[in-house]
């Protein structure tokens, strides 16, 4: 892993609903990254969507865990905060192979998400790969699209606003969930909304 653009955070950073600790882990392997009991990756560079004309976040994710979350978020301090390990601050565009669904949301109200709309379905199986991209273009417009790699009609997304911005930090971050759950993601791709130079294309390995 290349350590000048990446960060991994692991260890005894989530539990379960007993309160049993469960160390998140973070492999890399010919540029798959495995996350379980949600290990975090993080960018050590901040990209804030106001300053770079937008943010762009493309990426391809498999659930292996067939009640696993998979989150990336977007100006967020990468701190995991609570029992369950989630992120202090930020905007969490998250995935639910538990639900089959797709949320924008805040971490801890330093955002304020209003007008959240989704628009079709999706069936998330484990051991499939998923396609995503994440816009969240620094004017205050968030949007979000996921689709089955092998299957293009199997494909969700969902829009939303940011109305108060009051965080700190503009880390881009990745994680999954507690508990022993797992899931890989690989091709990661973050770039600007409107200049002609990309703010970044990140190799994981």
């Amino acid at each position: 892993m290349n350590l000048s653009v990446w960060k991994a955070i692991t260890g005894t950073v989530s539990q379960n609903n007993a309160g049993t600790a469960f160390g998140g882990t973070l492999t890399e392997a010919d540029g798959v990254i495995a996350f379980g009991s949600r290990g975090y990756l993080h960018t050590t560079t901040e990209f804030d969507p106001e300053l770079v004309g937008g943010l762009e976040i493309n990426g391809e994710f498999t659930f292996i865990s067939g009640d696993d979350f998979f989150s990336v978020l977007t100006r967020t301090d990468a701190v995991p905060l609570t029992s369950y390990g989630e992120a202090t601050s930020g905007i969490q565009f998250v995935m639910s192979a538990a639900g089959d669904n797709i949320n924008i949301a805040a971490r801890n109200g330093d955002h304020t998400i209003s007008n959240f709309i989704v628009e079709g379905s999706i069936d998330f199986l484990t051991n499939v790969p998923y396609l995503f991209t994440v816009i969240d273009d620094g004017l205050g417009g968030l949007s979000m699209v996921v689709t089955d790699k092998d299957n293009p009609v199997n494909t969700i997304s969902a829009t939303a606003e940011v109305t108060a911005d009051i965080g700190a930090k503009n880390l881009v971050a990745f994680y999954n969930r507690e508990n022993g759950r797992n899931s890989t993601l690989q091709e990661i791709e973050i770039k600007s909304l409107t200049s002609q130079v990309e703010a970044e294309i990140i190799d994981i390995a």
